[in-house]
């Protein structure tokens, strides 16, 4: 694993959990597909990609949230990015859930002390704006989709759609991606090994 997947896993109380438990916390049907969006840090390098499918990452955020709300046979965990909190922005991802998506129960909150271990074989799809979970979910087995460049775009390694049209395509569909291909994954591993190691 990447160093970044490791630094966010210190420090939780609940490292190793199950995808039944997960739903009984949720009251979700344990048969329909989990698909995990990762916020990105929404005030941090936010103008520096040569291209995104949104202006800015809470506007990707936004759009993200207000999709989903209308797929119910998908349960949507949102993980809020770490510098939320220390950074103290004026509005950040679980403001934004709570204050319009708290009454959809099929968008829930990963909770602050649920650690990352587990999700790599309890979610279909790791959906960001930009960021590390483009190559390190695909790394893992599962298929990653982002919305901007990142460090590993262009290499073949997550999905990446042309548009928002494509992006929304993806997301009504996300339980019909295929597996992670076996290319994609070792693509994946040497893009970490040269990042994180070399």
């Amino acid at each position: 694993r990447s160093i970044e997947f490791i630094k966010d896993d210190v420090n939780k109380n609940i490292s190793n959990f199950t995808k039944t438990e997960l739903c009984k916390r949720y009251s979700w049907d344990p048969k329909k597909p989990i698909c995990m969006i990762f916020s990105n840090d929404l005030i941090d390098g936010v103008f520096s990609n040569s291209w995104n499918l949104y202006i800015d990452r809470l506007t990707w955020l936004r759009s993200t949230l207000n999709f989903i709300k209308k797929i119910e046979d998908i349960n949507w965990i949102i993980k809020p990015h770490p510098n939320e909190i220390k950074n103290k922005v004026k509005t950040s991802t679980e403001l934004e859930v709570k204050k319009n998506y708290s009454n959809y129960n099929h968008i829930k909150l990963l909770p602050y002390e649920y650690g990352l271990e587990s999700l790599p074989k309890i979610i279909k799809c790791a959906i960001s704006a930009q960021g590390s979970v483009g190559y390190e979910y695909p790394a893992l087995g599962v298929p990653s989709i982002i919305c901007g460049e990142s460090l590993s775009s262009g290499h073949g390694i997550s999905i990446e759609p042309k548009n928002e049209v494509e992006y929304f395509k993806y997301l009504k569909n996300v339980d019909k991606i295929g597996n992670v291909s076996l290319d994609q994954q070792n693509r994946a591993k040497i893009f970490i090994y040269i990042y994180s190691v070399l």
